[in-house]
């Protein structure tokens, strides 16, 4: 057995996502990133967050802040190995954070993560660094067409109009759905959805609502 190194540019991305209160009991969120340098995973995480968040945004933060370490951290390690990229992406899939993060001004709901707004901030800029934060709605999307899930800050629970999906599965009358057209949509389950991204990773998503007159999969963010 030995390693293969193959002719793809040198290239170090970070993965970063979060699932709001990821423990019922705790009501802890669930911190994650993947960073990958060349075609290989280089560090990785999936762990509860140490406080209870108010927000997805504050969730999607501490998230990032996080990754955002690690990321800085690697991209020294490389430079000393003598490894020095133009560019050091971070893909994140909350729109909110990336319009907070684009935005100078303070919205009264976002004070409470002034500290981790402003670090993010600093290390985004060309004065603090090279690193890029970016929106990235393929990265949890599914292989194959017809499965495919929509990443949608829009949409305030995760919702799927195929039942197929489920790997656990509750029926019942659970009301309707308002969409954006200003129809509705009946929900007749609920319950958990594995997937499976293009990353090779596995995403656990809980309470998914079955209604089977959405004409998409969407995540909630």
């Amino acid at each position: 057995m030995k390693l293969c190194f193959g002719g793809d540019k040198l290239t170090l991305v970070g993965y970063s996502n979060s699932y709001m209160v990821g423990d019922i009991d705790s009501k802890k969120s669930t911190s994650g990133y993947l960073i990958k340098f060349v075609a290989g995973a280089m560090a990785w995480q999936s762990r509860l967050q140490r406080c209870v968040t108010l927000s997805t945004t504050e969730a999607e933060f501490i998230a990032i802040t996080k990754a955002c370490k690690e990321l800085l951290w690697l991209k020294k390690f490389l430079q000393e190995l003598g490894f020095v990229l133009e560019k050091y992406p971070l893909f994140v899939d909350s729109q909110s954070v990336i319009h907070l993060g684009k935005n100078p001004t303070f919205h009264s709901r976002s004070k409470h993560i002034d500290v981790r707004y402003h670090w993010i901030r600093c290390v985004a800029t060309a004065t603090c660094g090279d690193l890029v934060i970016l929106s990235d709605h393929g990265s949890v999307n599914l292989v194959s067409d017809e499965s495919m899930w929509i990443v949608d800050s829009g949409a305030t629970l995760h919702v799927t109009p195929w039942k197929e999906f489920f790997t656990s599965y509750t029926s019942g009358d659970f009301g309707v759905l308002k969409m954006g057209n200003d129809g509705v949509s009946k929900v007749i389950g609920v319950g958990d959805v594995f997937l499976q991204t293009n990353m090779g990773m596995q995403l656990l998503l809980r309470g998914v609502k079955h209604a089977p007159d959405v004409c998409f999969n969407l995540i909630s963010v």
